[in-house]
């Protein structure tokens, strides 16, 4: 009579622990923006990033996954910037500029909440 009551048992045990843990596990993501700036002069482009960071600021936690994201400045085309922030999780939100010679590209990610320095 014991064994029949832990085969009914078990398995409802089982299902609620792995509910408990996804329970625990899934955390809202917050979804963040990226701009990308490029500006082109006489045989030179520049691309500046801005994720929200100041000097003494970041709002990413991981310094390794910052230092990919500003690889971009080094970049030489707006097409490998674009496949590169793709590479990196980021999805293209926007573009805009009224001249070919400056352009401001939009960006947004989404993030758990431990990956960043803001308490959401």
């Amino acid at each position: 009579m014991m064994k029949r009551k832990l085969i009914f048992i078990f398995p409802a045990l089982l299902f609620l622990l792995q509910f408990v843990a996804f329970g625990t596990q899934a955390q809202k993501k917050v979804k963040k923006y990226c701009e990308v700036a490029y500006s082109a002069a006489l045989f030179d482009a520049r691309y500046h990033v801005d994720y929200g960071q100041d000097k003494n600021y970041s709002p990413i936690k991981d310094s390794v996954y910052v230092g990919k994201l500003l690889k971009v400045k080094a970049m030489k085309t707006r097409i490998e910037v674009l496949n590169y922030m793709s590479a990196l999780g980021w999805d293209f939100v926007s573009v805009s500029g009224d001249r070919d010679e400056y352009r401001v590209f939009i960006f947004s990610r989404e993030f758990d909440p431990a990956e960043l320095n803001e308490k959401n």
